[in-house]
């Protein structure tokens, strides 16, 4: 607001029988610079130090993501299944859960299973 108030200034009118104002713009004395202007110079730690957060970021995303995308991880007992629960009915949340197999939204078994589930169908014939 200073700026503005210094750049415009309302003086009288020159001759004394005339009561007009008129306005003229005044540049400052200072050059104002600011700060989206300013040039910085980058460092060799300032180079380091964005590398090593934008690779942290990155690896970080992948291993959260495959994480989250285990079905075995532990965050869809404790978080997106009570999540769930307390936010929608059973018929929702079963039809909610259908869309988002379509989409391929659903966590993926990544694992072998054991070898104790295996089980063996006998065959007969009767032809």
């Amino acid at each position: 607001m200073n700026f503005i108030a210094t750049a415009i200034r309302i003086q009288p009118a020159r001759t004394l029988t005339s009561r007009v104002a008129t306005a003229t713009c005044v540049r400052p004395t200072t050059a104002v610079r600011h700060y989206a202007t300013v040039r910085k110079e980058h460092t060799t730690s300032s180079r380091t130090i964005n590398f090593l957060l934008g690779t942290g970021i990155v690896v970080g995303g992948v291993l959260g993501l495959s994480y989250c995308f285990d079905s075995r991880a532990s965050f869809h007992k404790y978080v997106t299944i009570p999540i769930i629960h307390k936010t929608m009915d059973g018929e929702t949340a079963h039809k909610f859960a259908i869309e988002c197999m379509k989409v391929g939204l659903t966590p993926w078994d990544t694992q072998v299973d054991d070898p104790s589930l295996e089980i063996k169908v006998r065959s007969n014939s009767f032809c």
